[in-house]
């Protein structure tokens, strides 16, 4: 045994060491509150190759509201009725809005008409605590070798710690860590 006393430290103590680190990042937000209240929030700008838009969508008097205007850019002819005047902002060209259900998990896209009907509160920190904010997470045991994908999420977060990551709604994750926008949690 007294032999075996050195190899039982080399091995003991890495493992009693992870263990004690898994303890201290993993149980909190394991076992920590969860959200309770549902939030609105927007991704990507509406734009396509063509358009550059600044509609956003912001909350007056706990009501949404779109603000802002698109125009056609980009083009290397001049228009026969000289440059696009700008469009107001429709469905067509705002962000996507979406619905996070704390009871469930789940997203949901939203139409702007639904949204309006809702009572929104800006925050940013929601009645139960928490706020929410864009993340961006390399997935790859190859991530050293620069093989790994750069996914963004969204992070419900109190404490300063992540209790609930969602994936980001799109396609093509790589892009959009800056196209999210937090609108309001919903008052109940």
């Amino acid at each position: 045994m007294k032999n075996n006393l050195p190899v039982l430290v080399g091995i003991g103590l890495p493992v009693a060491f992870v263990v004690a680190l898994f303890a201290f990042v993993a149980l909190p937000g394991m076992f920590g509150a969860k959200p309770t209240v549902d939030f609105i929030f927007s991704s990507g700008s509406g734009e396509s190759y063509q358009t550059s838009s600044t509609c956003e969508y912001d909350v007056v008097d706990g009501k949404l509201v779109r603000e802002g205007y698109s125009t056609h850019v980009g083009d290397t002819f001049e228009f026969p009725t000289g440059p696009k005047q700008p469009e107001p902002c429709t469905n067509k060209n705002s962000p996507e809005l979406y619905q996070y259900s704390a009871s469930t998990g789940a997203l949901r896209i939203l139409s702007f008409e639904d949204a309006q009907k809702l009572t929104l509160d800006q925050g940013p920190t929601s009645s139960d605590g928490f706020i929410v904010r864009a993340s961006s997470h390399q997935y790859d045991i190859f991530d050293v070798l620069g093989a790994g994908e750069n996914r963004s999420t969204i992070e419900i977060v109190k404490d300063g710690r992540a209790r609930v990551t969602i994936d980001f709604p799109a396609d093509e994750y790589y892009y959009y860590e800056d196209r999210f926008d937090f609108v309001g949690w919903i008052v109940r």
